[in-house]
C-alpha cells in the first residue's frame, strides 16, 4: 500500500510502481489518492517521480482511466484487431479501452463518426462518462446538455473539490480528485460504492490512532484505526498517525490507501516539554510553543479512545501529541505517541557522549540551565531525547539509611531512605537495591534521582560525595528502619549542601559540636566523618551575574549559592538557597564567604557566604509587646500569620517595630528591629519602590499591611498589585535591613490611604 507513483505523459504506459517525492507527500493530500488510484491499476505511472499535475488529459487517457474504473476494467483486450474509430485504429495503444467503453455505453463518438482522442477531454465529457460507469444513462441527464449532466453529479457529491466548470479542459490534479469521488458514489439503485468492483469500500472520517510503534500490543503489519485494526503493508506511510480521513478497506481486513483531510494545516505534530494546567507546552519545528486543549477533548492512545483531561497526566518531556483542528480551527481531537526518550545513563567520564550522536549543534542542559558537555559531572544522570537532539543532565541526589523496598527487596519498585519513599526508575538502581544488589537495609546511600525525581540509580556515599561540602542543621542519634519490623539507632547528621538540597548520614560519632559549621564529609565504614572547613576565602569584590565575575574571578553558570544565617551552634539553623541574580551588584568581602571551590575551568561553581542576604530570616510586624523584667510577651504578624511569642529576657524592641526573626518564628534566638524610611511613593514596580527620589529594592517576599488609620492598630494584608495600580493613593513606611553591601531589601512595607 502507499506505492505512491507520479503521472507519465499518458497516463497509461508503465506499470511499474515508484514513490512520490516526500515533499508531495507532506504538501498533498492527493497524494493519498494517488496512491490509493496507482493500487487499483486505475491510473499508473513511471519510476521518474514526474507528477505533472497541471497538466491537461486527452480523450483516450481518461477513457482509459473511465474503463479501468468500471465493472469492465477485466474485459479490455490488448490483442485487439479491430478499429473503434477511423482515428483509433487498432493499433493505437487506447484502442482495447475505447472498445470495452462504446461496447459498454460508457463513451461515444462525435457525428462524424471520430474519437478525436488526442483532444483535451472537457469537464463535461469526463463527468459523463463517470456517470455512465455508475450505471446512469441519457435517461437520467434530461434533454439539457450538459447541465444536466453536471447538475446530477454535484447532487451525488462527485464535482466535490474538482474546481471546474463546464467547458473547461481537465488538469490530472482534477481527474483524481473526480475519479476519488465516483469511487466513494454508490451505483445506481443500489447502497453499493463504486469501489466494491475492488472488493473495497471507503469508509470517511476514520482516524488513524497508531501501530507498533504506538502500541506493543498491536502488531508489526497492522494498524489500529477508530473503525478497528486493519492488516497494512511495510509501505504504510506511518506519518498519517494522527490524522483524520478516507480508510479504504479490501475485503474487510487490509488498509490499501489512507486518504487524509484535504487541509494539511488541520494535523499538526508537537514534542511536548511540560504539561501546564490549561496548557502544553511542546516543540514545533524546533520552537516552542503553547496549546490549549481543554479536558473533554478526545484523545487516543494506543487501542483505546479516552479524554484529554485522563490523558495528560501521562504526559512527559519528550512524548508526542498529533492535534487535529475542526474545520473552524478548534481541536478535534488529539492521538498520543510515547515519546523515545533515551536514559537514564549515569554520567561517568563521556561515556554518554559516545552512546548517543552528540554533536556540536546538541543542546544540553544540566539542572534546567544550558551548559558544555564538558560540564557534565561524574553521576549525573542524562537523557537524550533524539527528536529535539537536546540531552537533559540532573545533579540531585539524596542520602540517607536504606530503610524498606516496596513491596518487597525481591522485586522493588520503590525505597525508602531516611523516611522518603522513592520511585525506581530504570535498572541501574533495581539491580543495586533489589535481594541480590549491592546494598542491604541500614546501609546509608545516595540516591540518583532522574528528570521525574525518581530513583535512576544508586550509589555509595563515598563514590557521591568524598570532598564535598555543607552546611551542618541538625545532630544527634536517631531510629531508622531495617525492613518491616527491625529497627536500630545510630548517630546521624542532617547537612545542607551548596545546591540547596538536604542529606541525612549515619555518623561514626556525636557531631553536636560542630551544628551550624560548615563541613566536609568523608566516608569510612559506610559511615559519614565530618572536618570542619577552613572558613578563609581569597576571594571579594562586586558580584556581577552578567558577566559571571565576583571581582576578578570568573563565576559558572553552574553556580551554587547557600546564605548562611546563623553560625552559632546553640542557634535554631538558618540558611537561603540564593541565585546569582539576587546578588547581581552587592560588594562581598571576604570575610563573608565561608567557602568556595572552582571547577576544573577555573570558574567559581560554588559559594557559601555568611548573612550577605539576609534571606534566611523571618521579618514581622510586631502588634503587642509586654514585659515584667523577666519574661517578656509579644505577638508577631508575619507574613499574613500572628504569632505569640513568649521568651525569657527582653528583646530591644517595641510595639509597631519591625523585626528580623531568627530562629523558630515562636521561641527565637534573635529579633532586631529593621530600618525605616517614610514618605509619599512616586514609582511602585513589581521590584522597587521610589520614595523620596530614592529607589528602594524589594524582596521578592515583601509582605505589604494596610492600616485602616494613623492611629489604628488594626492590619490589613494586601497585595503589592494595589500599590502598582494606584501609588498615590497611600502613605508608606519601607522596612528595610540596612547593609553596606547592597544586598539589602524592603521586607515590610505599611501603607494608610490618603
Amino acid at each position: 500500500m502507499k506505492k505512491i507513483i507520479a503521472f507519465i505523459t499518458s497516463l497509461c504506459i508503465a506499470t511499474s510502481l515508484a514513490a512520490i517525492p516526500a515533499a508531495v507527500q507532506a504538501a498533498d493530500y492527493q497524494s493519498g489518492i494517488l496512491g490509493l488510484l496507482s493500487e487499483l491499476n486505475i491510473i499508473s505511472g513511471d519510476p521518474d517521480g514526474n507528477l505533472r499535475l497541471d497538466d491537461y488529459v486527452s480523450r483516450a487517457e481518461f477513457t482509459k482511466i473511465a474503463v479501468n474504473s468500471s465493472s469492465y476494467k477485466n474485459r479490455v483486450a490488448t490483442n485487439l484487431s479491430i478499429s473503434p474509430f477511423p482515428d483509433v485504429t487498432y493499433q493505437h495503444w487506447a484502442a482495447p479501452y475505447v472498445r470495452v467503453g462504446v461496447t459498454n455505453g460508457i463513451i461515444s463518438g462525435y457525428p462524424d463518426a471520430t474519437f478525436k482522442p488526442d483532444d483535451t477531454v472537457l469537464y463535461e465529457e469526463a463527468v459523463t462518462m463517470m456517470l455512465r460507469v455508475l450505471g446512469y444513462s441519457d435517461a437520467d441527464f434530461g434533454v439539457s446538455w450538459p447541465s444536466g449532466q453536471i447538475g446530477l453529479a454535484d447532487n451525488l457529491d462527485m464535482t466535490d473539490n474538482v474546481g471546474c466548470s463546464a467547458g473547461d479542459y481537465m488538469t490530472r490534479r482534477q481527474v483524481i480528485q473526480l475519479v476519488y469521488n465516483t469511487l466513494k458514489t454508490k451505483t445506481k439503485n443500489t447502497q453499493t460504492q463504486l469501489i466494491s468492483v475492488f472488493d473495497a469500500q471507503i469508509n470517511e472520517d476514520v482516524t488513524v490512532i497508531g501501530g507498533s510503534e504506538e502500541d506493543s500490543s498491536i502488531a508489526s503489519d497492522e494498524i489500529f484505526t477508530t473503525e478497528g485494526t486493519f492488516k497494512v503493508t511495510s509501505d504504510f506511510d506511518r506519518s498519517s498517525v494522527g490524522m483524520k480521513g478516507d480508510a479504504v478497506i479490501k475485503d474487510g481486513t487490509k488498509l490499501i490507501a489512507f486518504v487524509p483531510e484535504g487541509n494539511d494545516s488541520s494535523t499538526a505534530e508537537y514534542i511536548v516539554y511540560s504539561v501546564l494546567k490549561n496548557k502544553v507546552m511542546a516543540y514545533k519545528n524546533g520552537s516552542m510553543t503553547s496549546i490549549e486543549i481543554s479536558d473533554g477533548t478526545a484523545a487516543y492512545k494506543g487501542k483505546s479512545k479516552t479524554t484529554f483531561g485522563m490523558l495528560k497526566s501521562e504526559l512527559e518531556l519528550g512524548d508526542k501529541l498529533k492535534v487535529s483542528l475542526s474545520d473552524n480551527g478548534e481541536v478535534d481531537y488529539v492521538t498520543f505517541i510515547e515519546g523515545n526518550v533515551a536514559g537514564p545513563v549515569t554520567a561517568s567520564g563521556s561515556n554518554w557522549q559516545s552512546m548517543w550522536s552528540i554533536g556540536t549543534d546538541t543542546r544540553i542542559t544540566r539542572d534546567g540551565i544550558s551548559v558544555k558537555a564538558s560540564d557534565i559531572q561524574n553521576n549525573d544522570i542524562v537523557y537524550y531525547l533524539n527528536e529535539l537532539n537536546t540531552v537533559l543532565a540532573y545533579s540531585n541526589k539524596v542520602s540517607g539509611v536504606y530503610e524498606k523496598a516496596t513491596p518487597n527487596r525481591d522485586v522493588p519498585t520503590s525505597i525508602t531512605v531516611s523516611g522518603k519513599e522513592y520511585e525506581l526508575e530504570g535498572s541501574n538502581a533495581f539491580n543495586k537495591v533489589y535481594s541480590g544488589g549491592t546494598f542491604e537495609y541500614g546501609d546509608t546511600i545516595t540516591v540518583l534521582l532522574g528528570k521525574d525525581g525518581k530513583a535512576a540509580d544508586v550509589i555509595s556515599p563515598s563514590a557521591a560525595a568524598t570532598g564535598s561540602v555543607g552546611y551542618v542543621t541538625a545532630t544527634g542519634t536517631k531510629s531508622y528502619a531495617s525492613g518491616d519490623v527491625n529497627t536500630f539507632t545510630n548517630y546521624y547528621v542532617q547537612i545542607v549542601q551548596p545546591n540547596g538540597e538536604t542529606y541525612e548520614y549515619i555518623t561514626d560519632k556525636d557531631y553536636t559540636e560542630m551544628k551550624n559549621s560548615i563541613v566536609e564529609i568523608t566516608f569510612s565504614g559506610g559511615n559519614a566523618r565530618l572536618s570542619r572547613v577552613n572558613g578563609s576565602s581569597d576571594l571579594s569584590g562586586t558580584f556581577n551575574w552578567n558577566t559571571k565575575k565576583l571581582g576578578s574571578a570568573s563565576l559558572a553558570s553552574n553556580l551554587d549559592i547557600l546564605d548562611i544565617g546563623a553560625t552559632d551552634k546553640t542557634y535554631r539553623s538558618a540558611y537561603a538557597k540564593v541565585f546569582g541574580q539576587r546578588i547581581d551588584g552587592v560588594k562581598i568581602e571576604s570575610k563573608n564567604i565561608l567557602y568556595s571551590h572552582k571547577n576544573s575551568s577555573g570558574a567559581v561553581d560554588t559559594l557559601i557566604l555568611k548573612n550577605v542576604t539576609n534571606d534566611s530570616y523571618s521579618y514581622g510586624l510586631v502588634t503587642h509587646a509586654q514585659s515584667n523584667g523577666s519574661s517578656s510577651m509579644y505577638d508577631v504578624l508575619s507574613e499574613g500569620n500572628r504569632y505569640s511569642i513568649s521568651v525569657r529576657g527582653k528583646f530591644s524592641i517595641s510595639y509597631g517595630d519591625v523585626v528580623k526573626i531568627s530562629g523558630n518564628i515562636t521561641s527565637p534566638d534573635i529579633m532586631n528591629s529593621l530600618s525605616s524610611v517614610s514618605g509619599r511613593a512616586t514609582s511602585v514596580l513589581s521590584d522597587r519602590i521610589t520614595i523620596n527620589n530614592n529607589v528602594y529594592k524589594l524582596s521578592d517576599k515583601v509582605t505589604v499591611y494596610k492600616r485602616n488609620s494613623a492611629a489604628s492598630s488594626e492590619y490589613t494584608m494586601i497585595s503589592t498589585d494595589d500599590l502598582i495600580k494606584n501609588p498615590s493613593k497611600y502613605t508608606y513606611t519601607l522596612y528595610y535591613d540596612d547593609t553596606t553591601s547592597g544586598a539589602e531589601r524592603v521586607r515590610v512595607i505599611l501603607v494608610t490611604e490618603v
